[in-house]
């Protein structure tokens, strides 16, 4: 038994629902609670930092998993598949999640998430001009109402909270807004790069030999500008060791195992607008964990939002 199947085996998903579909919503509700704990990483140490430590880690969980399954810690696959998805990882892990992170502390997070909402537009677009995935009227609702709904979060009457983000010049602005489009082309990309290569391996092995490739561009700038002991030493003084592994637990190795299963189940552009809504989902953990509730804007935002998302999980 391979390695997807047998984790396909443990966690079955629900029956009746379409598995990309249903694994992309599952990775967007992790990721708005680890966003969390990232958002506040990347401020504390740097964004390339927070990202270098989750994505290392990720790497180590999937290594490790992948022994445990197939009794040996490297995956195989032919040379072209693993060029493919070192590329992907490369685009979308190392690149694209720097730029989030990037544009979160230049901007903060409610501008950063929408710039970051181009994603399915732009994956849905290059998915029908590099691999004519047409999407019929349905899918094409879904997407528009979703998409609505984030934007009525993200938008200042739908008064979604920053975290604490102070006014920007225009210099900081400008860079803001670079690095929150770059992130939104980076992660799309990222996603239909590694298209090719999973409809000939398994999505734990790709999501495994990814993660290898962001890790090693992030390893080689962080060796390049000898910032490792400076990002160790500030993950000491903050305490910010198991915070950050347990997130990079759920938010690199689960969550992005099943963004990977999304993409290889469903069309690229349902994927990718499933997959960002994560910012909708942080709207119920306000209360809790960031001392507000949900403002009416929000909850309206997200009611359409879900709406969305039922008429493309729904068939």
């Amino acid at each position: 038994m391979g390695p997807q199947e047998y984790l396909g085996a443990g966690l079955p998903f629900p029956a009746g629902l379409p598995r990309g579909e249903t694994a992309a919503l599952g990775a967007a509700l992790i990721w708005a609670f680890t966003s969390l704990f990232f958002a506040r990483a990347g401020r504390l140490i740097s964004p390339i930092g927070a990202n270098t430590f989750k994505c290392a880690a990720a790497a180590v969980l999937l290594t490790l998993a992948h022994f445990l399954i197939e009794r040996t810690p490297f995956p195989s696959a032919a040379l072209s598949d693993w060029l493919i998805l070192l590329a992907s990882g490369v685009i979308g892990l190392a690149i694209g999640d720097s730029f989030l992170f990037s544009s979160f502390i230049r901007i903060g997070p409610r501008k950063g998430l929408l710039l970051l909402s181009l994603n399915p537009l732009i994956g849905t677009a290059l998915g029908w001009i590099l691999f004519r995935e047409a999407l019929d009227a349905r899918s094409l609702a879904g997407i528009a109402v979703t998409m609505t709904g984030v934007l009525v979060v993200l938008s200042p009457k739908g008064g979604f909270r920053s975290f604490g983000a102070a006014s920007v010049g225009e210099r900081a602005l400008l860079y803001g807004v670079l690095f929150g489009i770059g992130a939104a082309c980076c992660q799309a990309t990222g996603a239909l790069v590694a298209k090719p290569a999973l409809a000939r391996i398994d999505n734990l092995t790709a999501t495994q030999i990814r993660m290898y490739g962001g890790t090693a561009a992030l390893v080689l700038l962080g060796l390049a500008r000898g910032r490792f002991g400076h990002w160790a030493n500030l993950i000491r003084v903050h305490r910010l060791f198991r915070p950050l592994f347990v997130a990079s637990f759920l938010g690199q190795f689960v969550a992005v195992w099943l963004m990977t299963v999304s993409i290889d189940y469903a069309p690229a552009g349902i994927a990718l607008t499933i997959l960002s809504t994560a910012p909708i989902w942080l709207i119920p953990l306000g209360g809790r964990f960031q001392d507000h509730a949900p403002t009416p804007g929000e909850t309206t935002g997200l009611l359409v939002a879900i709406a969305g998302i039922a008429v493309l999980l729904i068939r």
